[in-house]
């Protein structure tokens, strides 16, 4: 930052310059009174431009020197706090994209044509459609990072080379194969049958449900608090009748620690694939712990009229402001709309009610 600083009698503008990483003056041959001072300030703020002005452009000069690698480091480190599989996403694009772009290449092989032309290799892929776009979308992440930091020159993707997604329809689990997880969990341990209830019965994402703590478990309301990691927010929001023992029991044993006891979400997934491949002989199944999620809001918009209820139970985000200001949905209401989803046990009656009348038929 250049500053004006007085030397004897007269008045001079100093400087730190990062180049040569030393300090340097100049004189402005202007005696110190308040008039030359006033005119010595605004001389050094027009050193100061011209210094940020210089530096930028060798910032620039050295960017654009870098490599891919450099760049892609760069755009990781400042992505570190994103979520492990947020992170594997992005090193699993760059593996893709290594395949077409030499990491010791400098950035400038980056351009609208080669860019391009790796992504119609994408496309020729015999992989799903939507795994396809999964690397896509984070190529263009990556591309905006080289435009924002002036690696190079911003271009427009024709859009008729862009990735796209393929809409699948959404895999719920079937009430049949509810009542087979339901059934079989007897041989299995405590904390395992404790996650099953608590993804069914919350539809939170596995990784939200490591954060219910003892601690935070309102018996006498009925409420849980848990962080929302999706959009960094800690939520409070009632729990269904059948947990309402499993939560009392736990507090029971102790009054902290978590609930659900697996290091992370991998671990969930694992024990869950685990569950469906060996104790329930699903060997092919696209199946996972998510999929309670998607049965959970599949199911409770069966049961409630109003979407925006599913939405603040799962902890979505509203899809207009007037939702967030206007739709006022106070605890009761959730509480009324989350018991009407079936527990396991009605599960079981409502498929021997259906088998009974089939029979009589």
């Amino acid at each position: 930052m250049a500053t004006v600083i007085k030397r004897g009698k007269m008045l001079h503008i100093q400087w730190f310059d990062p180049s040569k990483k030393k300090v340097n003056s100049m004189s402005t041959n202007m005696v110190s009174n308040p008039k030359n001072l006033k005119l010595a300030k605004q001389l050094a703020k027009e050193v100061q431009d011209q210094l940020s002005t210089e530096y930028e452009k060798v910032k620039q000069n050295k960017l654009r020197e870098a490599t891919i690698q450099n760049a892609f480091d760069h755009f990781l480190e400042l992505r570190s706090e994103r979520q492990r599989k947020t992170i594997r996403d992005y090193k699993r694009f760059y593996e893709f994209f290594k395949k077409s772009f030499s990491p010791d290449d400098g950035v400038s092989v980056i351009n609208k044509i080669s860019y391009e032309n790796w992504l119609m290799s994408m496309k020729k892929l015999e992989m799903e459609k939507n795994s396809i776009h999964a690397i896509g979308k984070q190529g263009t992440n990556f591309l905006n990072h080289l435009f924002e930091y002036g690696y190079i020159d911003m271009f427009k993707v024709n859009r008729n080379v862009k990735t796209k997604p393929e809409v699948k329809p959404i895999i719920v689990f079937k009430e049949e194969e509810l009542i087979n997880i339901y059934n079989n969990l007897g041989s299995k341990k405590e904390r395992f049958v404790k996650l099953i209830k608590v993804l069914y019965y919350t539809g939170l994402r596995s990784k939200d449900i490591l954060t219910i703590s003892r601690e935070k478990i309102d018996l006498v309301k009925k409420e849980f608090t848990y962080f929302d990691n999706k959009r960094k927010i800690w939520r409070t929001i009632p729990y269904h009748n059948k947990l309402h023992d499993l939560f009392k029991d736990e507090l029971e044993a102790s009054s902290s620690g978590n609930v659900i006891d697996y290091a992370n979400e991998d671990n969930i997934s694992q024990a869950m694939r685990n569950y469906f491949v060996n104790d329930l002989k699903w060997e092919d199944t696209v199946l996972s712990a998510r999929t309670f999620r998607k049965t959970f809001m599949t199911g409770m918009k069966k049961v409630v009229s109003d979407s925006t209820i599913v939405q603040e139970l799962v902890g979505h985000r509203h899809n207009a402001i007037i939702d967030i200001h206007y739709n006022a949905i106070d605890k009761k209401m959730l509480k009324e709309a989350l018991n009407k989803y079936p527990s396991f046990e009605q599960l079981i009656k409502w498929n021997k009610q259906k088998k009974s009348k089939t029979k009589k038929v």
